[in-house]
């Protein structure tokens, strides 16, 4: 089968690894080069959690997630993956974290509730005075840089062609994909998957999709906190209204923070540069949260885009010959290995992966 894939994040690679590791001939298009540091896929590491609030799709495609991660890490030969814990602070009745552990308890996933005082000894430069207990389950930090190099070094190894610096200008869904240089490029089977430039190259993936400008800082944290946060959980401080999230400094990376009430629709064509003023405010976001907040310097603010649905749920829709995700709203990297795998198989013919992919069961609706 022939095969054009838009898009070299770290979905639209792993999906061309599997295809060409299973004999098909397959083309990567990409608007940059591949893979993109630019691209939302580029980072230095991403969060993997357990805790979905009351999206139990998303909880009970974790254990999935991660086996296939375990077959990436074989086909690799090294592990790109530091497990951490998570913690998740609950501030309110009926938050996203109380939701959390009312999903999880349903489940029947692992869990344990902490006191605000356990939070506090486990990361001592938490402030948690209004914390009405921590959520502690598995979680990790994905070396995000590293498994988009890898994946894109899988997929070449298997014979995939990759066409960088061309992005797709038009896609029609009877099997042909129109490239900024003029050529046009035919195949059986066409996989969109181009993040935030996904409904405008495949817009039967369906509406409510909006591009938001994501900005995330790296920071170093005072002298006297560095050893505690390079022992640190990943960090959901979800239950408010800020939406914030850490990274900790493990393996050699820096600690990451951000905060999703600072999100903004945006063009993703703009320039990926930040501006002066972009990272100061997700620093300050976390004041009422870190000990000794003044002390932590701002070491690099960086931009992505993500699509954002409205439902939090991954969009994906065939149409002809063509298959197009998004909409994963910044969830895609850690199901990135388990949706390689889908989508190649949907792309070879199987509909079952589109009934799943998504997580959820309204999802399931619209892909079935």
């Amino acid at each position: 089968m022939k095969t054009v894939v838009v898009g070299a994040g770290v979905v639209g690679l792993a999906a061309a690894w599997q295809l060409a590791r299973a004999g098909h001939a397959v083309t990567v298009v990409e608007a940059g080069p591949i893979p993109n540091p630019t691209g939302a896929s580029w980072d230095e590491h991403r969060l993997c959690r357990l805790p979905y609030g009351d999206q139990h799709g998303y909880a009970q495609l974790m254990a999935p997630a991660m086996a296939a991660w375990e077959r990436v890490w074989s086909a690799l030969g090294e592990r790109h993956y530091a497990e951490t814990g998570c913690l998740a602070l609950s501030t309110a009745e009926g938050d996203w974290t109380d939701r959390s552990r009312a999903s999880l308890a349903a489940l029947g996933l692992s869990h344990r509730v902490m006191t605000p005082d356990e939070a506090a000894a486990r990361c001592p430069f938490l402030r948690v005075d209004d914390a009405r207990f921590g959520l502690w389950t598995a979680g990790g930090a994905l070396f995000a840089d590293r498994i988009t190099a890898g994946f894109a070094a899988l997929a070449r190894a298997a014979d995939a062609a990759f066409v960088p610096e061309n992005p797709a200008r038009a896609v029609d869904p009877a099997g042909t994909v129109l490239l900024a240089d003029g050529r046009t490029l035919t195949a059986d089977a066409v996989l969109v998957a181009a993040g935030a430039w996904t409904s405008r190259l495949a817009p039967w993936v369906g509406d409510g999709l909006t591009p938001l400008r994501q900005v995330v800082v790296y920071a170093e944290p005072p002298p006297s906190l560095a050893e505690a946060w390079r022992a640190a959980p990943i960090l959901l401080d979800m239950g408010g209204p800020r939406g914030m999230y850490a990274a900790p400094p493990v393996a050699g990376r820096r600690l990451k923070l951000g905060c999703g009430a600072l999100n903004a629709p945006g063009d993703p064509d703009t320039p990926r540069t930040p501006c002066p003023e972009d990272g100061p405010p997700v620093l300050a976001a976390w004041r009422e949260r870190l000990v000794d907040h003044h002390a932590y310097r701002l070491l690099e603010a960086r931009i992505c885009f993500y699509a954002n649905a409205t439902d939090q749920c991954f969009r994906i829709a065939r149409s002809g010959r063509a298959v197009a995700i998004t909409g994963c709203s910044g969830h895609a990297f850690k199901f990135a290995a388990l949706l390689g795998e889908g989508l190649a198989a949907a792309l070879a013919g199987d509909a079952a992966p589109l009934r799943w992919i998504a997580g959820e069961a309204a999802a399931y609706a619209r892909a079935a």
